[in-house]
């Protein structure tokens, strides 16, 4: 479940960031939904979603050693 939820912060991160990019390459029109009126959201979630995925990197790459301790039988 924590791997899930930080690979979803870290895949809007990667929207947010091709959202900056789609209007560089090959001078394209970026879609509506990338252009300014966007800018403020990129802002709120990068001050406040994208700041819980170092905690929960580490929740989820430490701890195995009591996951793994608990007894088979018992699920």
């Amino acid at each position: 479940m924590l791997f899930l939820k930080l690979w979803g912060i870290i895949g809007g991160w990667l929207m947010a960031r091709g959202a900056d990019c789609a209007g560089e390459t090959k001078n394209l029109n970026p879609p509506r939904i990338f252009c300014a009126p966007s800018l403020p959201l990129r802002v709120f979630c990068a001050e406040h979603v994208l700041p819980q995925a170092l905690p929960l990197a580490r929740e989820v790459t430490s701890g195995a050693e009591s996951v793994l301790a608990l007894d088979p039988a018992r699920f």
